[in-house]
């Protein structure tokens, strides 16, 4: 691996040997990533349960089955952290954070499965089943060690003050999208399609610019 470190920010972030700007940068856009699906995805879970042509929930009852989800949705992550966690470092960066995304998306995807058969009306045990995957795919990214193994000791509090900001500009952007798209009376199927679609493709893409070889497994 090459001895080169590149400084960035006026200096502020040092990267460590062998890792480009690139790899920074999706370092960076993994967090606006994370901040979009962390807060829109409860977001539009919150819509599901209280629309009309869904499980058209009362308020009070959105409000507390949302909660029971996200408990689960916790519980699960919890549950598979280690195994995920262990599997990033046998695997490799690369290869996990692909499988955490088509998880991710296929989770959200099957978020309005009430709308997709009068098979699934039920929330329990279906909604759950979609849940589950989600949170699967969410544990992986959640889990990755990008700024242990990107940025130097003395620089890492700035680093996670930017993906702090990164982190935010997502959950801002989430928010802004979901709400959008609802407000155009647009199908909360097509919805969810067009979300997991965008957080598949940023994800992917992204990906593509993290530092690959035998220190980080292909």
């Amino acid at each position: 691996m090459s001895d080169t470190k590149k400084q960035l920010c006026c200096g502020a972030i040092q990267l460590n040997s062998g890792i480009s700007t690139g790899n920074y940068c999706a370092m960076v856009f993994h967090n606006v990533c994370v901040g979009f699906f962390l807060n829109g995805i409860e977001l539009l879970q919150q819509i599901i349960l209280s629309d009309s042509d869904y499980y058209n929930l009362a308020p009070e009852s959105a409000i507390e089955t949302n909660a029971n989800i996200t408990l689960f949705d916790l519980i699960v992550r919890l549950l598979f952290a280690i195994l995920y966690g262990t599997l990033i470092d046998k695997l490799g960066r690369k290869r996990m954070i692909f499988i955490g995304y088509a998880l991710t998306a296929v989770g959200i995807g099957l978020f309005p499965i009430h709308g997709y058969s009068k098979n699934f009306q039920n929330l329990f045990p279906w909604y759950y089943i979609a849940r589950f995957i989600y949170a699967n795919g969410t544990s992986i990214i959640l889990l990755m060690p990008f700024v242990a193994d990107y940025i130097e000791d003395k620089s890492k509090g700035k680093a996670t003050g930017i993906n702090a900001v990164a982190l935010a500009s997502g959950f801002l952007l989430g928010t802004t999208i979901i709400k959008g798209l609802y407000n155009r009376d647009i199908d909360l199927k097509y919805i969810c399609w067009i979300v997991g679609g965008i957080i598949a493709f940023c994800g992917i893409s992204y990906s593509a610019l993290l530092k690959g070889g035998s220190e980080y497994y292909k």
